[in-house]
């Protein structure tokens, strides 16, 4: 009995838990998507978080990275119903939620997007990132293409180190490390097939070399030979002088 009623009070305040977020995440900031427009930024949250990600020379940074990924990047910067410590997982959940709503418009084009949102609760601090890419990048990306939930990933190790203290280097850090995997990822699986020809290659060239080598003569007409572990030296008939032929005596 003891244990029945253990596992129901986990059961309710999971589903309390999920309720909650998805609740919370119901409420949020979720922008419509603009064809040309690449950063979207909520209208409660304050200028100074405004400013950050609106600044002309932020902007530009982010498209200069897109493009040298080759990415189709959007930056959405909102605010969730909650106070900080709750909003910590709503990132994966917005993102996820955006990313459909998204694909109903046929303008979007996902093949090669990748989808940054940061959100905040009560108190105007950013607190929780998700991130989605393309389905252009299945094939090279070993796991969901909702990268937030990798364990080992790259998006939780960028947003511990800059989301508290410098918010807006979050996003160009993740488009670089991303583009950086992929190209890895790229790279490994291209030359990996071609191994086996480099290696054959090799071989025959190898092969090709032992057959077509002849013994060496020095400059003077004289081959060398072992003959019971001494070199001996004969000149050869080109060589021979005239009293050689005459007179081998």
């Amino acid at each position: 009995m003891k244990q029945f009623l253990q596992a129901a009070a986990l059961l309710f305040i999971t589903i309390t838990s999920v309720g909650s977020g998805m609740a919370q995440a119901a409420d949020s900031w979720l922008p419509q998507f603009q064809t040309g427009q690449h950063v979207y930024i909520a209208p409660a949250l304050p200028d100074n978080v405004r400013t950050d990600f609106s600044a002309s020379d932020f902007q530009a940074k982010l498209t200069a990275a897109a493009r040298k990924q080759n990415f189709d990047v959007y930056l959405i910067v909102t605010r969730s119903p909650a106070d900080a410590s709750a909003a910590g997982g709503y990132g994966r959940v917005l993102v996820n939620k955006l990313w459909k709503n998204w694909k109903t418009n046929s303008s979007f084009a996902s093949g090669r997007a990748l989808v940054i949102l940061m959100t905040g609760g009560r108190d105007n601090k950013l607190v929780s990132v998700g991130v989605r890419v393309g389905e252009n990048f299945d094939y090279w990306l070993d796991g969901p293409l909702e990268i937030t939930s990798w364990p080992n990933g790259p998006v939780m190790p960028i947003v511990r180190t800059y989301l508290s203290s410098n918010p807006s280097a979050v996003p160009l850090k993740l488009v670089d490390t991303i583009g950086h995997i992929i190209r890895e990822q790229i790279i490994i699986f291209t030359l990996l097939p071609l191994i086996p020809f480099f290696l054959a290659v090799c071989i025959f060239g190898l092969l090709w070399l032992s057959a077509s080598s002849k013994p060496l003569s020095d400059s003077c007409g004289y081959s060398s030979y072992e003959f019971d572990g001494k070199p001996k030296h004969h000149r050869s008939r080109r060589h021979r002088s005239y009293d050689d032929i005459f007179f081998p005596f």
